[in-house]
């Protein structure tokens, strides 16, 4: 639009289309296009002077765009929005093959986004994307993973088992379309993964007090203390759980294990601390620091193995009898890490003390 004069104070109101942005925009959007400009544009009287066929593209666009909007709007959430078929499609005055199609493509729309939410796995969390940084994970994030699982997965069963929903199941039932039925399968796959992902997340409830205890605790010393009860704990977990009782479980969750473990040894021996004090001439303080790392370090595996003997003779499962370099290949290379270190501290205790002796 052409503005034939300067803007003012004045004059600004009534040249300038302005808005406030909140922090719920796609929210706003979504409830605009769907309550203001999809009944506009759905409205005949406003298309009187279009083609039939013109007509019919806009509106198909316009249905397309509101239900990518409303899965959107889900995904800025953390959750699964399944859109629901335009109103027309349950209009009996179009033409069977036209109902029959909006209808299932809806369907398998909603099947592909179940697909999603059933091939998400914590083992996932782990791997790097190529190009950035590792974020080594904790076992606290394996815990809220499977909580957001379980959440999401139930969300998604409500809505399939909506009356809205039922509906489209039971119209494709009476059009004699085979994507009735597979609806109820997948009702029935998204039943089954809510199971595994409520029992995952109940158990592992069990973890979280030790696992806090282990995040926050200030002297790395002490979380020598909470191996035994966490790995008695996941024993049990195996023992009772008929989902959370898999190789791939322990894998990933003793990998954050380590991770963690890592994590709070790094704050305690940190490059900073041990080199300021080998300069500082405090070089046994620092050599009592890496060696109580390593021992920390240490006993994690050991009392680990201790628990793989008593889950190997106990457990009908062979989860557990899992190659430790799988298990501890991270612990295993900062453990390396820490002896170079330490040999790099003896070789200046060894020269000061050649010094001083001359």
């Amino acid at each position: 639009m052409f503005i034939p004069q300067a803007l003012t104070a004045e004059n600004f109101a009534d040249n300038v289309v302005h808005c406030e942005l909140t922090g719920a925009s796609l929210q706003n959007l979504s409830l605009v296009s769907q309550e203001v400009v999809y009944p506009m544009l759905s409205n005949p009287a406003n298309r009187e002077t279009w083609s039939g066929p013109a007509s019919k593209q806009v509106l198909a666009q316009m249905n397309g765009y509101l239900s990518s909007l409303f899965v959107t709007v889900g995904q800025a959430k953390g959750k699964t929005l399944l859109p629901l078929p335009a109103p027309d499609a349950f209009d009996t005055s179009l033409p069977e093959k036209e109902r029959v199609y909006a209808l299932e493509s809806a369907v398998k729309r909603w099947i592909d986004q179940v697909e999603v939410v059933l091939k998400v796995d914590s083992e996932s969390l782990l791997r790097t994307p190529v190009g950035s940084t590792p974020s080594h994970p904790g076992p606290l994030v394996e815990i809220a993973f499977w909580k957001h699982v379980c959440e999401d997965r139930l969300s998604v069963l409500q809505q399939l088992e909506s009356p809205e929903m039922r509906r489209v199941a039971a119209a494709l039932v009476d059009l004699k379309s085979p994507s009735g039925a597979l609806m109820e399968r997948t009702i029935q796959m998204v039943r089954s993964a809510c199971d595994e992902a409520g029992q995952n997340a109940r158990f592992l409830r069990a973890l979280l007090p030790l696992i806090q205890q282990l995040e926050d605790e200030l002297d790395f010393a002490r979380i020598e203390e909470l191996f035994v009860p966490i790995m008695h704990t996941l024993l049990l977990i195996f023992t009772h759980s008929t989902t959370y009782n898999s190789r791939t479980r322990l894998v990933t969750f003793m990998q954050m294990l380590c991770n963690s473990v890592v994590a709070g040894a790094l704050k305690n021996i940190n490059g900073e601390t041990i080199f300021r004090r080998i300069e500082d001439e405090n070089v046994t303080e620092a050599m009592r620091l890496i060696k109580v790392t390593i021992h920390v370090c240490d006993r994690l595996k050991e009392i680990f193995n201790q628990y793989k003997e008593k889950a190997i003779s106990t457990l009908q499962t062979r989860a557990w009898d899992t190659p430790r370099e799988t298990l501890f290949a991270r612990l295993d290379a900062f453990l390396e890490r820490c002896q170079d270190v330490l040999e790099v501290i003896l070789i200046r205790a060894c020269k000061c003390s050649d010094q001083s002796v001359h």
